[in-house]
């Protein structure tokens, strides 16, 4: 970088770091109008963080400006899928406003990030989402209220690093050596973090295992990335089956359909599963049909609306995901 783009660079971060303070005053001093304009032109920076993005939801929230708050804090949880407190605080908010089957979705996308965070398994349980029937529906209703997000980008040297170990996991995918390939996935990831394809070649490895309940929460983790993925629904139906957890398999079946209408070999797929399983017995006749469009809130489904991927970004979404085809 040359020295006048370092001098900017510095400028810019010394230029946040004072809007920062003054929102910050303006805070303790209860001047929330104040807060508010300081924290949007924090939020609308190309430096902005989830923490900018909080703290203008907690200041429309001081405010009284309900609707503006409640947006900001979906927004934040949802443009940072992993980050626990964006997730908790859009949970409280909801809870707060009365919304308890909303709260409980977002308390369980932090759950899957973290499932030690004992703070959320206790909103889970006071919301009675805490066994593992209602954690999977309550779940779902998460995912499916989030948006997909690009990939990241990295840097040079951390891209090249992530390659190299793609390419060793691969290699001892096909050897079926899957414990190398588990470590060589998670090492990729550390070098290229937030990776849909990378979070889905490694609950294979995992699933391979034997590990169906990790593979599940890794799944899961993939799907706060892309939640509209059908061939990520249909991975998270096939451990849950195998789990023998039928109706969870139901509705992430139900979805993997909704996103991918016509696929006939997916329609055969969940007939079998029918046959096989006695769904509908199990189900009492009643199969639990879980729409997307139905079981999402009106508000989350407009927050979450996003267009498909383009073509490119299709293709770099498969290229990705390497040579290591999963097969049943």
């Amino acid at each position: 970088m040359s020295k006048s783009g370092k001098r900017k660079q510095g400028q810019g971060m010394l230029q946040q770091h004072m809007q920062r303070a003054k929102a910050r005053n303006a805070a303790r001093e209860g001047q929330w109008d104040l807060a508010i304009k300081h924290y949007r032109k924090l939020s609308a920076g190309r430096k902005a963080t989830v923490r900018d993005k909080i703290q203008l939801a907690h200041a429309y929230k001081e405010n009284g400006e309900i609707e503006p708050a409640l947006d900001t804090y979906l927004s934040a949880a949802q443009a940072y899928p992993f980050d626990i407190d964006a997730q908790r605080q859009a949970g409280h908010f909801l809870k707060r406003l009365g919304k308890t089957d909303d709260a409980a979705a977002y308390f369980t996308r932090a759950l899957v990030s973290d499932p030690s965070l004992e703070d959320i398994a206790r909103e889970l349980s006071a919301l009675k989402a805490d066994d593992v029937e209602a954690f999977d529906r309550t779940y779902l209703r998460g995912a499916l209220a989030g948006r997909d997000l690009s990939v990241k980008s990295s840097n040079a040297l951390s891209s090249i690093l992530s390659v190299k170990q793609r390419s060793r996991a691969r290699q001892a995918a096909r050897k079926r050596e899957w414990k190398d390939a588990e470590r060589a996935y998670r090492m990729a990831l550390r070098y290229t973090p937030d990776q849909p394809a990378l979070l889905v070649q490694l609950a294979h490895c995992v699933r391979e295992q034997m590990r169906p309940e990790e593979a599940l929460a890794i799944y899961r983790q993939a799907l706060l990335l892309t939640p509209r993925d059908s061939d990520i629904h249909l991975h998270v139906a096939r451990t849950l089956r195998e789990m023998g957890r039928l109706r969870a398999a139901w509705d992430a079946y139900d979805v993997a359909v909704e996103f991918r209408p016509g696929s006939r070999i997916l329609e055969e797929e969940i007939e079998a599963f029918q046959e096989q399983s006695g769904i509908d017995s199990a189900l009492n006749g009643t199969p639990t049909q879980f729409s997307s469009r139905k079981a999402t809130p009106q508000r989350i489904e407009q927050l979450a609306e996003e267009a498909w991927l383009t073509h490119r970004q299709k293709v770099t979404f498969k290229f990705l995901s390497g040579a290591l085809a999963y097969k049943d």
